[in-house]
């Protein structure tokens, strides 16, 4: 009984942590919108905005490297994904947030977006319901 209400308040704690990082990314989304438009980006707030951002792409990125070892109602994740992928992509989290330690939290560009491009695609290859996709094939090759 304990360990089902353990799981009931992890569960619950993640998909806390997932809405507040789509709230937070939607609101940056907002800001980077209204400041363009207006062309009167706020110093302050730009690089609380450059923090946030860069800091929950790390995160989620670490989240869905971690998510290969989390029950899927998809499918369950590729021994690759488990032993090679996700501890690669740990690794590469853990050293990319030391570099943007040192580095007075700035990344660059082309390293942010490959992480994001990185997290998208991760994602998307862990939703996929691969299972059905043949029973799909076969229901459209008729």
């Amino acid at each position: 009984m304990n360990s089902n209400k353990n799981n009931t308040i992890t569960k619950q704690l993640i998909i806390l942590l997932l809405n507040g990082m789509m709230f937070i990314g939607f609101s940056l989304i907002t800001y980077g919108v209204i400041s363009y438009f207006r062309n009167d980006p706020w110093k302050t707030l730009d690089s609380i905005a450059d923090f946030l951002s860069q800091a929950l792409t790390i995160l989620g990125i670490a989240l869905v490297a971690c998510s290969a070892y989390f029950p899927s109602h998809t499918r369950q994740s590729d021994k690759i994904s488990k032993f090679v992928v996700a501890p690669f992509v740990l690794f590469l989290v853990v050293a990319v947030t030391i570099w943007w330690a040192i580095n007075s939290y700035k990344l660059p560009a082309h390293i942010f977006n490959g992480f994001s491009i990185l997290g998208i695609a991760g994602s998307i290859l862990r939703a996929l319901p691969f299972s059905e996709w043949e029973e799909y094939n076969d229901n459209m090759q008729r």
